[in-house]
């Protein structure tokens, strides 16, 4: 009484079995009631009920027989129990009260069940949908396999064609330009002397999202290769070069005429820079290589789902390995290129259309200069990017050789730089894009038969195990949902 007095202060919930009724006191019946001293008005009631004495229970009295014994004990004693109402009186009463009290809380409880249950078996759905179809068959693991392919191959195709499924934000009219003068530089009219032409303001991509624009970024590669295979070579109209140019000729003299110094110097002096260039060129192979390996792996994993842990790894493992076969065909094929640049050889126009050029600019600049007490030296005067002047005499055999090497070398160093920069970029591209990644599928799609795509793709147990779970689960649900629609 006193624990009901406390979790239940109002008396809502708590009906009393007077058990033991034989023994009753005076004025039993109003206190049954609720009503006099000593007793509880409770909403639920009380009901009086006969229990077996320890003589019953050592005989075994069944229940109904003390069912019998309880109405004739009512039966006999009617002095105080006469105006008891008859739902006060007897087990059978309390079955029934309880009985009763059970299906009217469970009929207020009814909405919040039928709610409650809809929730789970909504939250149960999705999370059965969530749960992969399970591969049970090779047809299948290949049909899922391929579809996967395809995907990863488009992605790659778009990404290499430009197609990125956005367009970029930024302002149109604040975007720099990208693109170079179409005039060919011998017709501009500028010191033909520079070694090295003014870097592009680049429009630089960044951002999550652009990353995998891979046409844009082997592009922005390709670019940085040429401005550093152009900044490899030595500014032949330097005093320190001069320098070189006058010493080789010195120790070669008395091979051939002074106006004419022999080839070798040229040769040699050319072979010494292109010592400079396999640095940007390898430099360029790796960046590609490592730009090629994270931007593949990123579209691999949005096109293949994590549910196959084993497989992603294996196709993880070819995709590596091709791209670092790719990496190493690539600097042998590299090594060839820059091979061939040790023959000092061009048919290119450009080479003695620059050739010429530069004799016509040393020519008038030397007739305007003639007459002067302090003439200067053809490279103190054409060298305009040069901070230091060279100064040697004028009519000097040696002078006059080391101006046409010193042409010839500046000449031939620009078709070069040009030549090299397209072949080591297209021959990055061919291998990296044209060999690799557009034709990465079909490797991956035969790097794996059909008999083994069941192995890999195969349902783990313990996702099996929480599907059959979540069947059971949700059709328990389905079946009570019912069940309680219908005895609303």
């Amino acid at each position: 009484m006193k624990l009901a007095k406390v979790f239940d202060p109002t008396c809502q919930r708590q009906l009393i079995a007077a058990s033991k009724i034989d023994k009753y006191d005076k004025g039993i019946a109003e206190k049954l009631q609720g009503r006099g001293l000593g007793s509880m008005e409770l909403q639920l009631g009380c009901v009086a009920v006969l229990n077996r004495n320890q003589h019953e229970i050592d005989d075994n009295v069944s229940f109904d027989d003390m069912k019998q014994r309880e109405k004739e004990f009512f039966r006999h004693h009617k002095d105080a129990f006469q105006h008891l109402p008859e739902e006060f009186k007897g087990s059978e009463q309390l079955v029934r009260r309880l009985a009763t009290i059970q299906q009217e809380r469970i009929r207020s409880t009814f909405p919040d069940i039928i709610k409650e249950l809809r929730k789970q078996l909504t939250e149960k759905k999705a999370q059965l949908k969530k749960i992969p179809l399970s591969m049970n068959t090779e047809h299948e693991c290949w049909t899922s396999f391929q579809s996967m392919i395809n995907a990863y191959r488009e992605s790659i195709h778009d990404k290499v064609k430009g197609e990125y499924g956005q367009v970029s934000s930024i302002e149109i009219t604040s975007l720099p330009t990208t693109c170079t003068d179409l005039e060919d530089e011998s017709s501009i009219d500028i010191d033909p002397d520079i070694a090295t032409d003014e870097p592009e303001e680049e429009l630089e991509i960044t951002g999550e999202s652009k990353k995998d624009h891979l046409a844009y970024h082997i592009y922005q590669l390709q670019r940085t290769f040429q401005k550093e295979c152009q900044n490899s070579f030595t500014n032949f109209f330097s005093r320190q070069y001069y320098k070189i140019i006058l010493r080789e000729i010195d120790q070669t003299a008395g091979v051939s005429l002074p106006n004419f110094p022999s080839y070798q110097i040229v040769v040699g002096l050319f072979r010494n820079e292109l010592n400079k260039l396999p640095g940007c060129c390898d430099k360029l192979v790796a960046e590609i290589h490592q730009y090629m390996s994270e931007c593949l792996l990123r579209l691999f994993e949005h096109a293949f789902i994590n549910d196959f842990p084993r497989l992603k790894e294996r196709l993880k493992e070819v995709i590596i390995k091709q791209l670092n076969e790719v990496k190493d065909t690539l600097l042998e094929r590299v090594q060839e290129i820059l091979g061939t640049e040790h023959h000092v050889f061009t048919l290119n126009h450009y080479y003695m259309d620059t050739v010429n050029k530069l004799k016509e600019k040393v020519k008038d600049k030397s007739n305007d200069q003639k007459g002067s007490s302090s003439a200067k030296s053809w490279a103190s005067t054409v060298v305009t990017n040069s901070t230091e002047a060279v100064t040697y005499a004028p009519m000097s055999n040696e002078a006059q050789a080391a101006v046409g090497i010193q042409i010839a070398l500046h000449a031939y160093s620009k078709v070069v730089q040009k030549r090299l920069t397209d072949n080591i970029a297209q021959t990055c591209y061919y291998h990296f894009i044209t060999q690799c990644a557009l034709k990465i599928d079909q490797l991956l799609s035969a790097s794996i038969p059909s008999s083994q795509l069941l192995q890999y793709m195969r349902e783990p147990h313990r996702q099996t195990t929480l599907r059959n779970k979540l069947t059971c689960s949700i059709q328990a649900c389905e079946h009570a949902l019912q069940l309680g629609l219908e005895h609303m």
